[in-house]
């Protein structure tokens, strides 16, 4: 959307495509994160029934525990700390690539985590 992410705004744009496609006559839910705008757009604006996605639910959950735990958080920073270090030396990044290359490992590069993907901490 290039407009304002507002309830209003994403409502119009989710009639507009069932519109399109003829198909919000047969619309009984509708399956989103649990963003409050995307909330407010379904149940209020829309009048559909909102049922929340159980990834996104799942995602929260999997943030929060990782938040309150001592442990988990200083091993993320400690992690952060690395890639960032790599990240930010071309240097070390090519050194890092050559003793990976010499010990047979995949070429993958490292990655920084996303906290909307709880995944990219593994």
């Amino acid at each position: 959307m290039k407009k304002e992410h507002t309830a209003e705004n994403i409502a119009n744009d989710i009639r507009r495509v069932c519109d399109e496609w003829d198909i919000f006559h047969k619309v009984f839910c509708i399956v989103t994160d649990n963003g409050a705008n995307i909330v407010a757009a379904v149940t209020k604006c829309l009048q559909v029934k909102h049922v929340p996605c159980f990834a996104h639910t799942l995602n929260l959950v999997v943030q929060s525990a990782m938040k309150n735990s001592e442990e988990v958080r200083h091993v993320r920073e400690k992690v952060k700390a690395i890639v960032t270090f790599f990240h930010h030396s071309v240097k070390a990044s090519d050194k890092l690539a050559d003793v990976k290359e010499e010990k047979g490992f995949h070429k993958k590069k490292l990655i920084t985590d996303v906290d909307t993907r709880w995944n990219s901490v593994h």
